[in-house]
């Protein structure tokens, strides 16, 4: 039995061409070829690596990559490009910004600064909003992928920008509010008042628009925005920012302070010619109302922080009104004393108030009603 199996395992390898080692009969199998060569005497279809293949590539060193200072990409090439032309556009509103001024009088004819750029000088805002607005334009031609630092210089050069833009915005409606207030000053030392309440209404609506521009500076800008922009210092930007706020701050407070002066102001005009004509009821009734008013105004201007060039007149305003606030109570006295017969009181107030009236240079200068007083 175990021969006719073992014939018939034979034959069937024959014929099918198996190379492979027949099995024993107990179960064990032939040992491997470990020759490399295949038993038909082909040779192998492939060798292994060489030594020298190895190490080629093995030893081959990898090739540096050029660093971004050496060699920028194109963004950042492009981005450089941006930051450099919108500092040139910006530096362009600086100029004319600053060009305004003129020449400083009071330092020598030394180069002007934005202090100079007061609330009595003339300005055409569109002279720096041109530039600025070509600076924007570039900004936003940015590369996406420009590096942080040029990313960080874009949005600081935004902030000089605002500063710039709102900053001679700003100007121009503190330009209209001073312009307003010189047409109201006029008006008081003429003893012609009657269009003061309009022009108070203006200068209202004009420091209004100028706190809008003040507001947008304080809210989207900031002192390390002149990190990005040498021209402008960090000690600039603050004190033209004080310088503003100064300003937008008097002008809140003076429509008010002005609007007592023409009260009170009319209200003694009123009383005197009353007193002048003998009409001392009336008159004393009256006094009380011009001393109230002017006494409101005079606390007012006195303590006013005002600004560059108005502080003289607005000193010399406050002196006008202290001085009428004397006079006043004096002669509200000498209308009483008048009323009674009193004749020799009523004299010696009425020099008590011609002497207050002296006191202030300005109101003999420039106002009629108390030349008048001081003739008699």
């Amino acid at each position: 039995m175990r021969r006719r199996t073992l014939l018939a395992t034979v034959g069937a390898g024959l014929a099918a061409g198996c190379s492979e080692s027949i099995p024993l009969l107990d179960g064990t199998e032939a040992p491997a070829n470990t020759d490399s060569t295949p038993q038909d005497g082909e040779s192998p279809s492939e060798s292994p690596p060489t030594e020298t293949a190895e190490a080629t590539a093995t030893d081959a060193e990898p090739t540096e990559e050029p660093t971004e200072t050496e060699t920028p990409n194109r963004a950042e090439r492009r981005g450089a490009e941006v930051i450099g032309t919108a500092r040139g556009h910006l530096g362009d509103a600086y100029d004319a910004y600053v060009a305004f001024a003129g020449a400083s009088r009071d330092s020598g004819g030394s180069q002007p600064t934005l202090l100079d750029v007061t609330v009595a000088t003339e300005v055409t805002f569109s002279h720096v909003t041109g530039p600025v607005g070509k600076a924007r334009s570039t900004l936003e031609e940015l590369p996406r992928r420009a590096s942080g630092e040029q990313i960080e210089a874009s949005r600081r050069l935004r902030g000089v920008a605002t500063f710039l833009d709102q900053g001679i915005r700003c100007q121009d409606d503190l330009r209209g509010a001073y312009e307003e207030f010189d047409y109201v000053l006029g008006r008081i030392y003429a003893d012609s008042t009657g269009r003061v309440p309009n022009a108070l209404g203006r200068i209202r609506t004009t420091r209004s628009a100028a706190a809008g521009h003040l507001d947008t500076i304080e809210r989207e800008t900031a002192v390390e925005d002149t990190d990005a922009f040498d021209r402008l210092t960090a000690s600039a930007y603050e004190a033209k920012v004080d310088q503003l706020q100064r300003a937008v701050s008097a002008f809140e407070v003076l429509p008010d302070a002005l609007a007592n002066v023409k009260r009170g102001l009319d209200a003694f005009r009123s009383a005197t010619q009353d007193y002048r004509n003998e009409r001392y009821l009336s008159a004393e009734q009256t006094f009380p109302t011009a001393q109230k008013e002017l006494r409101s105004a005079s606390d007012t201007l006195g303590t006013l922080d005002a600004p560059e060039p108005m502080t003289d007149d607005i000193t010399d305003l406050a002196v006008v009104t202290d001085a009428l606030a004397l006079a006043a109570v004096d002669l509200e006295t000498a209308a009483s004393a008048g009323s009674r017969g009193e004749r020799q009181n009523r004299e010696t107030a009425l020099a008590d108030a011609r002497a207050h009236l002296r006191a202030s240079d300005v109101a003999v200068a420039r106002l009629e009603i108390v030349q008048r007083l001081l003739e008699e």
